[in-house]
């Protein structure tokens, strides 16, 4: 059985409605906060236009064999600013067309990720699935070079293979290669580029605990190999990866717990600071502006960002001299 609504009465308890002068104050008072919040906002946006560069500024440009010598250089503390997937300057994200915008740009440092099909070839992407960004549908691991090499991106051109980038980037940009590949694949990477290239113009990202062990034995046959480590709350640490490097710390170190501080700490250990800035990227300005102020300003060495061109400028206001 149920029950249908009926009206009910009340008593003694007259009901008030608001109108008339009541309304309008309450419709003033939303007003007013609405424009002190403009206000606010407006005034911070005219502080950061006073402290950033009144004209386009750009850090001088810095070779991939000065970014490493810098990077080797336990005294050496400059902040470099890294494209993250070659984004800023137009072109598909991992393009070529957008690796070759970003090396014209004189960005230091490009963040690329690595697949492998199914044979065994590495090409530049991402997103492992290939209809997210091609004109091709399935996971790259599972197709052939062939058939990968069939994809198209939306700018027309192929998916690039790793050696198509590198001839790109050599001795122009370094490499911030992050494997989503079998950490075997690092190792023959490494090997690849005692072959044929520098180890100035690579930063092996080693991500896993897999990966840091490849990076380790890579490491052992190349010395001159800078890799970089993601520190992960406990699971990777200082001293965890201390240990796996034979008790030596790789040359830079991934984190998100960054401040000033936390930066002085690890460079007493003489290693190098990396950041992923990328989720400032999406602040509204003028939040965006300061709490990337705010970053640089803890003297970390890496900042990841899909503004580089904004980025670098901030990068020249704020150390003038480099």
């Amino acid at each position: 059985m149920s029950f249908a609504a009926t009206p009910t009465m009340s008593r003694g308890r007259p009901t008030h409605t608001t109108t008339g002068p009541a309304k309008s104050s309450a419709r003033a008072r939303w007003g007013w906060t609405t424009l002190a919040l403009a206000v606010v906002i407006g005034a911070l946006w005219l502080i950061a236009g006073r402290f950033s560069p009144a004209t386009p500024s750009t850090p001088a440009r810095s070779s991939p064999a000065e970014t490493a010598h810098c990077i080797r250089d336990p005294r050496c503390h400059r902040t470099f600013v890294v494209a993250h997937r070659a984004e800023g300057f137009g072109g598909p994200e991992n393009s070529r067309a957008a690796v070759a915008l970003v090396v014209e740009a004189g960005v230091p440092v490009i963040e690329i990720d690595l697949r492998s099909s199914r044979d065994g070839q590495l090409f530049v992407m991402h997103d492992g699935r290939l209809e997210h960004y091609t004109s091709l549908r399935g996971r790259a691991e599972e197709m052939s070079s062939e058939e990968i090499g069939r994809a198209r991106l939306k700018n027309g051109e192929g998916i690039p293979r790793f050696e198509d980038v590198y001839e790109i980037t050599r001795g122009k940009a370094m490499l911030s290669v992050d494997f989503k590949v079998h950490e075997r694949m690092m190792e023959e990477v490494a090997d690849w580029i005692h072959a044929h290239g520098s180890f100035d113009d690579l930063i092996f990202f080693a991500n896993t605990g897999e990966e840091m062990e490849a990076a380790a034995r890579a490491k052992q046959r190349y010395p001159q190999m800078i890799v970089m480590v993601r520190l992960l709350d406990t699971r990777v640490t200082v001293e965890s990866t201390r240990a796996v490097f034979g008790g030596r710390l790789p040359e830079i170190l991934h984190t998100n717990r960054i401040g000033f501080a936390e930066v002085a700490d690890l460079h007493a250990l003489g290693t190098k600071v990396y950041m992923n800035a990328v989720p400032l990227d999406r602040y509204f300005q003028p939040f965006r502006y300061f709490a990337t102020r705010s970053l640089l300003e803890t003297g970390l060495d890496f900042v990841l960002t899909g503004n580089p061109r904004s980025v670098m400028r901030k990068v020249a206001a704020a150390h003038p001299a480099r």
